[in-house]
């Protein structure tokens, strides 16, 4: 959580990459993440923004983009375009899947949601991640009973995730 030191090697790193597009993009999409970690939204965009401009086809870059405009609930609608075109480039992972769900869920569209980590689930049963999520979903669907045996399964996979116990514990 050095996000200021990891901005400015990474500012340095990138220069020094050269004819390497997709090592390129990951630099710039690590850049993201370390303005996201500093809650600089905007700067984050711009680096995210720029990763995908230099790696178009890199559908991790934009996976990951997505799930952190969600997490943030920032510009909701392109974070479910990005998650949603993300699912066309790679239809058969668990993650990007689940990531398509999460930005279903903070856009309150929970059904959708539930069917997109049903769907996930499906695909990984060991997903700590899309436990919880399809927990959290059930939440909102007035099924505390449901959310709480999902979560119960994610807490089996990730013992010591404070969160999901005190999920468990409030509901």
């Amino acid at each position: 959580k050095k996000y200021n030191v990891a901005v400015d090697v990474l500012s340095v790193g990138v220069e020094l990459v050269v004819n390497d597009n997709p090592v390129k993009a990951e630099f710039y999409g690590q850049l993201g993440d370390s303005y996201f970690g500093l809650k600089d939204y905007e700067l984050a965009k711009k680096k995210y923004q720029k990763a995908m401009s230099t790696d178009p086809q890199s559908a991790l870059i934009t996976n990951n983009f997505a799930y952190r405009l969600a997490k943030e609930k920032i510009d909701l609608k392109l974070a479910k375009q990005l998650a949603l075109k993300v699912t066309t480039m790679a239809p058969n992972q668990a993650q990007f899947i689940d990531t398509y769900g999460f930005t279903l869920l903070q856009n309150e569209e929970f059904n959708k949601a539930k069917a997109q980590f049903l769907k996930a689930y499906d695909l990984d049963q060991n997903d700590n991640l899309i436990l919880e999520h399809l927990g959290d979903t059930e939440l909102q669907l007035g099924s505390p009973d449901l959310a709480k045996e999902w979560w119960e399964k994610a807490l089996e996979i990730d013992k010591n995730n404070e969160q999901l116990k005190l999920k468990i514990a409030n509901n």
